[in-house]
């Protein structure tokens, strides 16, 4: 039969593996919590790793409209979609949406959460859409609607100057349409006859133009405003420049309002407000998470289980040691053992995995890249943690030398009273 003394160093031998195994676990456990399955770490890391700015510039590229909605210029150029794309689609809006989509992931991983949903909401991009488009139209000169209005806008005597090459201009269609030679006083007397039918005439025309532009009806009738506040300043008598500004700059506003509406309106008609990353997900992919989930729940229970356990598995370990110093060095060799093999290992694997996976800049994807910074930090952080444990377990091992020496104001006293001293130190 084993003797106490052999029974005694077979029991702490099992709990030595024990302890060594829980607290093995519970740091590679808790550096998993506090960073790889924490929703803030992983948002500050893609901040870091720049991911929000790639995926924007992804983002816009593939949500750019082929064409502007609404036709508002009169060359058909129409407005620089690809700078308003980007300044709708930013860093900061994906940033958002990613955050919020990272923070519902977690919540569900961790059993916050009974349903996973991971959406983007497309309604700001939507409305930014239409801001821009009438920013554009508040700002862009008055030549992209209508030449001619921009020449009326220029000076007050580039105003008359167009309204007078307008009135020659009708006075000479009157006179082709007259067999007799009328005299100046004779045509300026039919073109002032004339002005309200000519004034009709143009706004006809325009309205047609217009209504073969396309565009919703507010924003059609909007434009022939705008078009008719020139029209009004060529042929109305005695036309006032400062007036014609001021009703331009007014109708300009209305035109602006009536696109940003049409161009949401457009975009509401082909786009979805949300886009719904789960709604279609199949069996198979719903499985995977909840594979997932359940082992994000278990990890949680562990990150609490496991220290409590290795605590408990020490306290054993003091209790069967006998004396404190052979506690202190039994517990703090397993803790400096542990904290040495995972240092090496996460440093190891730090060094190892960028290179197994080509991590090197511009060699891989900027989603790949910054998952693989994640993964890099957290291994960072278990080697720190690591570190402390070595630390630690070495200031208990030098505890328990200096105990045993008398070198500190602590009696090596037997943990149990029934302790067998000469058995004790033979173990």
């Amino acid at each position: 039969m084993l003797s106490d003394r052999r029974k005694r160093q077979v029991v702490l031998g099992l709990l030595g593996t024990v302890l060594l195994v829980t607290v093995l676990g519970a740091n590679g456990v808790v550096g998993a919590e506090r960073t790889v399955l924490d929703a803030d770490y992983v948002t500050d890391g893609l901040e870091d790793e720049g991911l929000y700015d790639s995926l924007a510039d992804d983002m816009a590229a593939n949500f750019q409209p082929e064409a502007a909605p609404i036709a508002v210029s009169a060359d058909g150029s129409g407005p620089p979609l690809e700078d308003m794309t980007e300044s709708v689609v930013t860093p900061a809006y994906v940033q958002g949406e990613v955050d919020r989509n990272v923070a519902s992931l977690f919540g569900y991983l961790h059993g916050d959460r009974d349903e996973l949903t991971l959406a983007f909401d497309l309604t700001p991009v939507k409305r930014g859409f239409g801001e821009e488009f009438e920013a554009w139209v508040l700002e862009a000169d008055a030549a992209t609607f209508d030449p001619r209005m921009g020449d009326l806008l220029e000076s007050e005597a580039a105003f008359e100057d167009t309204r007078a090459s307008f009135k020659e201009t009708q006075l000479d269609r009157i006179q082709s349409r007259t067999e007799e030679d009328l005299s100046r006083p004779a045509l300026e007397t039919l073109y002032d006859e004339n002005r309200d039918r000519i004034r009709r005439e143009l706004v006809s025309r325009l309205e047609e133009d217009v209504a073969g532009s396309g565009g919703p009806d507010g924003f059609q009738a909007a434009l022939v405003d705008y078009g008719s506040v020139g029209i009004d300043a060529l042929v109305a008598d005695g036309a006032d420049y400062e007036q014609f500004r001021e009703a331009e700059a007014a109708a300009r506003e209305d035109l602006a309002a009536a696109t940003g509406e049409a161009v949401q309106q457009a975009l509401d008609a082909e786009v979805p407000d949300t886009m719904d990353f789960t709604a279609d997900m199949d069996e198979a992919a719903v499985q995977r998470f909840e594979t997932a989930r359940t082992a994000v729940t278990t990890l949680d229970l562990l990150a609490l289980a496991l220290p409590v356990a290795a605590l408990l598995v020490a306290g054993l370990i003091g209790y069967v040691s006998g004396r404190r110093s052979n506690a202190l060095w039994r517990v703090g060799g397993v803790l400096a053992v542990v904290g040495l093999l995972s240092a090496a290992g996460a440093t190891l694997l730090s060094s190892v995995i960028p290179g197994m996976l080509g991590g090197e800049s511009g060699q891989t994807p900027p989603q790949a890249e910054a998952a693989l910074g994640l993964v890099t930090d957290a291994l960072g952080t278990v080697a720190l943690q690591s570190a402390l444990l070595l630390v630690l377990g070495l200031v208990l091992v030098g505890a328990g030398v200096a105990v045993r020496r008398d070198l500190l104001p602590l009696a090596d006293e037997p943990i149990r009273p029934e302790a067998d001293e000469a058995s004790d130190e033979a173990a």
